[in-house]
């Protein structure tokens, strides 16, 4: 994977330490792009949120970071160790306190004490909680090799798809064992299509059926999708799915979907959907964060934003704009208590964490009112740039990244450990093929800048 610096300085921000949410201006967490983002089963009582994060920036080592909240938002901590993966969710342990579980090249490992150490427990693959199936347990989709159970330390094997696919991903509905419903959702890459379908599970995790996703062609190949039941899945059947080019939508509890429309931006070349989430609160509103290319003229600029739906994706609202997520968003995530949580990059060298109380403004921090940036005029000066500000690389050159002398950036070497964590934080930022124009800076989440010939905004 290509891998260079792209901006000219980075907030260096010490591990471990508290980071005053306004410190960095509109974000939480300094110049980072937050990629994903892992609520607690036991939020209500700990108010506690994981979020893996890139720096926009040159680094040379712990190029993905993890942060940590205990307040709802409030205040973040960096995590000492950088984390080996980053699909990542969080379980409440034997204890009654949150462990994490992440993927990673090396096996799902676990870390106890909010990401201090990791020690590995089974094989690789995509976790997803089962709270369930007992206290702590995670669902493990192989992808090609046996999916299993996690609970403790202990797993056991199941079967999903049987070998009929590669399987992507589970969630549970939330039906009970004994219902008509399905007991859990598999995403699976059927082996004679390749295309990704959506199987039916029951209590066992034996899974059946093959509902397709229209149009899911392109996705076929990445793995990355989301499976999203509703609160209610059991009594109206309601589900979302998302794919890195498509939302999907399900009444009739995943036997059939539909494509949901995405809000209209004239001239957008590429988008791409990071991710998306219900509200817990109301399963009819859905969130979701957009990140696009779009072509003006000889250029090519970043724009996206959070959006929700209350109507299946009949209309949509951007959430909080014009604001410091209008250039793009990187990931979303909601709350027991009503807060989203969002990250941005943008063509200016901005990235950051920020979180909505009210869902109309964004903040630095939902705990500081005086930290808004929500519904600030935007006065940035769009400089066109001969290159386009976002690519997609899929070749891998060596452990040092490259960039264009023309556009100012610096090689920097990188561990083989931190090269294949941000392989995955690009991958899961652009669709498949976007054309890469010259001179050309990649940056550690996957798209383009050069710094120095923009305007920062007035928000800052």
């Amino acid at each position: 994977m290509l891998v260079a610096a792209v901006t000219s300085s980075l907030a260096l921000l010490t591990a471990g330490r508290q980071v005053a949410a306004h410190a960095a201006g509109v974000s939480a967490i300094g110049n980072e792009a937050p990629i994903s983002f892992a609520v607690s089963p036991i939020y209500v009582r700990t108010h506690m949120v994981a979020a893996v994060a890139v720096p926009v920036g040159g680094c040379s080592q712990a190029c993905v970071h993890l942060w940590i909240t205990r307040d709802g938002g409030a205040r973040w901590r960096r995590a000492a160790a950088q984390p080996p993966g980053m699909d990542m969710v969080v379980v409440e342990n034997a204890s009654g306190a949150e462990s994490l579980v992440v993927d990673s090249q090396q096996g799902l490992q676990v870390s106890d004490d909010d990401g201090g150490t990791w020690r590995r427990v089974g094989s690789s693959g995509k976790p997803s909680t089962a709270p369930s199936l007992g206290r702590g347990a995670v669902i493990v989709a192989g992808r090609g090799d046996a999916d299993y159970v996690l609970a403790g330390d202990a797993t056991r094997t199941v079967p999903g798809s049987s070998g009929a696919g590669a399987d992507l991903a589970f969630a549970l509905t939330g039906a009970p064992a004994s219902s008509a419903s399905a007991f859990a959702l598999l995403a699976t890459r059927d082996r004679s299509s390749g295309m990704p379908v959506v199987q039916h599970c029951n209590a066992s995790l034996l899974c059946s059926g093959a509902a397709i996703l229209p149009g899911a062609h392109g996705d076929s190949s990445s793995g990355d999708i989301t499976l999203l039941p509703a609160a209610n899945f059991s009594s109206t059947g309601a589900a979302v799915v998302r794919t890195p080019s498509t939302l999907y939508a399900t009444l009739d509890g995943g036997q059939t979907f539909l494509s949901l429309g995405l809000p209209p931006h004239l001239g957008a070349q590429y988008t791409t959907i990071p991710a998306a989430a219900l509200d817990p609160r109301d399963a009819r509103t859905l969130y979701v964060a957009l990140l696009e290319v779009v072509a003006t003229g000889g250029t090519q600029l970043t724009t996206g934003g959070v959006y929700v739906t209350h109507d299946s994706g009949t209309t949509w609202r951007a959430v909080g704009s014009p604001g410091p997520l209008d250039g793009g968003a990187t990931s979303v995530a909601t709350t027991p208590d009503g807060h989203l949580l969002a990250g941005y990059v943008d063509g200016h060298g901005d990235a950051g964490m920020v979180c909505s109380a009210d869902g109309m403004q964004w903040r630095s921090s939902c705990g500081d009112p005086t930290a808004t940036c929500g519904s600030c005029a935007s006065s940035v000066q769009r400089t066109p740039l001969t290159a386009a500000v976002i690519a997609h690389v899929a070749a891998n050159h060596g452990n040092k990244s490259t960039t264009s002398a023309a556009a100012g950036g610096v090689d920097v070497p990188r561990p083989p450990a931190a090269r294949a964590a941000t392989q995955r934080a690009a991958g899961s930022l652009l669709p498949r093929g976007a054309a890469i124009a010259t001179p050309v800076v990649i940056s550690v989440g996957g798209f383009l800048t050069a710094r120095r010939r923009w305007r920062r905004s007035a928000c800052r």
